[in-house]
């Protein structure tokens, strides 16, 4: 599988920002931000599903690139071992 920093920056990008509004949501849902209008059930949870959509396409991109080497004729790309 390819290493983690292969990915393109903009996924990396939002792959942090996701992990960083996961982080942040259960500090919403106790009132312990310091900017109060973020404090909440709603916010958190708003955090919290922004934070899921953020962090999915990097999963999306791993399966894809995965499913293309496991399965070349399914995506009619010539693997490695076939240029030769």
């Amino acid at each position: 599988m390819r290493a983690f920093s292969q990915l393109p920056r903009p996924l990396l990008l939002m792959e942090i920002l996701g992990i960083v509004l996961l982080v942040v949501s259960p500090f919403a849902l106790r009132d312990m931000l310091p900017f109060s209008p973020l404090n909440g059930k709603p916010t958190a949870t708003a955090l919290l599903f922004a934070a899921i959509v953020l962090i999915l396409p990097v999963p999306v991109v791993m399966i894809w690139r995965s499913a293309k080497l496991l399965a070349p004729k399914l995506f009619h790309v010539l693997s490695v071992r076939n240029k030769r």
